[in-house]
């Protein structure tokens, strides 16, 4: 009977074993699965980390270039306000000389309204 007994340890040793694998291959395939979705969690996040990166690109040359060109109108600008102060003053030196021309011609006619009026006497 110590044989039968033995055999009964040795079945249910064997049992216990058999339900500690199976438990083991269960969890171990639940960890599997989650390492599964981990990775496929990575991937995606690696991926829009990517994209993200990419549109930050774009962002920073569209704004290098918007600087860029904001400079030269900048330029441009003050290009174009020393042209017009110049002209302004062109402008306010003419209308001077235009005056003066004008003050001239009345003293030409008052004079020659004058010497008209003596000849006449």
């Amino acid at each position: 009977d110590e044989d039968s007994m033995d055999r009964k340890q040795i079945l249910e040793n064997m049992q216990s074993d058999k339900t500690t694998i199976s438990r083991a291959l269960s969890q171990n395939r639940k960890l599997k699965e989650q390492l599964a979705e981990l990775q496929n969690g990575f991937v995606k996040l690696t991926n829009e980390n990517m994209e993200l990166m990419n549109g930050l690109q774009s962002e920073q040359h569209v704004k290098k270039e918007l600087a860029k060109r904001l400079g030269q109108l900048q330029e441009t600008m003050g290009e174009l306000k020393e042209q017009m102060d110049a002209k302004s003053q062109e402008t306010q030196h003419l209308q001077e000389q235009r005056d003066e021309y004008y003050r001239h011609l009345q003293q030409y006619t008052a004079a020659y309204q004058a010497l008209s009026t003596d000849r006449k006497s």
